[in-house]
């Protein structure tokens, strides 16, 4: 573990897309925990939990940045950038819990990595999404970043990949033109997650093997980078203010997003080395 330290900047680049922070008062990175010392509580039981507004937040934040570390990320075997894919599939039986559908979508995986690569070794990508239908049924929605493109009228001619699914009916949606595909992708977390059915459960789930969203916060490095950052427009940026949610502010921070090409952002990863 790297030592502990202060900062007054947070620099993290998850794929193309670059978030930085720059705060008021500085913030300690790399702190040990003080649940060491805490008394022991006993987890409460699954009936009495809760999702909280800053649990679920933390989990959006999170599934954007890992969509985003992998969207055009992946590149086939010409060297060429793959795009992003993303499919609904739906199961004809009534399932009505995670635990029950989860694993025919973990058996479909293993079907359509082996179709597509021709080897049982996980090669696919991606991030899924679980929702609940009108009728309580579970589906999915998934991002797929390694997988060749699947031609939509093919599929609707042929129903190759449905065969795969075996469960129902997939359909694929064109986000090639979508600017914001983690956003997309994240309107369905949100609009189930405080689903009590996903109360212990994960919100999402995906393949292993993804690029992680990278954190820089060495005070000089991120200063550089910020420095950086500085000639190119945010997509968007704010001052973080008191609302309803935090009536006061204790470290208010400048929030700027950015949407680097190929070209920045290996400019801006040759400011630094992730170790």
């Amino acid at each position: 573990m790297s030592r502990a330290r202060v900062s007054y900047y947070k620099i993290i680049i998850s794929g193309h897309i670059v978030e930085a922070q720059q705060f008021a008062k500085p913030v300690g990175f790399n702190l040990e925990s003080s649940r060491k010392q805490a008394p022991y509580r006993k987890r409460r039981a699954l009936h009495e939990q809760e999702i909280t507004a800053s649990s679920l937040s933390r989990t959006k934040n999170a599934l954007i940045r890992l969509v985003n570390a992998n969207a055009r990320m992946w590149k086939d075997e010409q060297d060429v950038v793959i795009k992003p894919q993303f499919i609904t599939y739906t199961i004809h039986e009534n399932i009505k819990t995670v635990q029950e559908a989860n694993p025919l979508f973990t058996n479909y995986i293993k079907r359509l990595n082996y179709h597509t690569f021709g080897t049982k070794e996980c090669v696919v990508k991606y991030v899924v999404v679980p929702e609940f239908q009108d009728r309580g049924a579970v589906h999915y929605h998934a991002a797929f970043f390694n997988l060749p493109m699947i031609n939509a009228r093919h599929e609707y001619l042929t129903g190759e990949f449905a065969a795969l699914w075996e469960q129902g009916f997939i359909k694929k949606k064109n986000i090639t033109n979508v600017p914001n595909v983690e956003l997309y992708m994240t309107k369905y977390l949100t609009k189930d997650a405080l689903d009590k059915r996903l109360i212990g459960r994960k919100k999402y789930f995906s393949s292993r093997g993804l690029y992680k969203p990278e954190i820089v916060s060495y005070e000089h490095i991120a200063g550089e980078i910020m420095d950086y950052l500085s000639d190119y427009k945010p997509m968007y940026a704010y001052i973080t203010k008191p609302n309803e949610d935090r009536p006061v502010v204790e470290n208010p921070t400048f929030h700027a997003t950015y949407n680097l090409d190929t070209n920045q952002l290996q400019e801006l990863r040759s400011l630094y080395t992730v170790t």
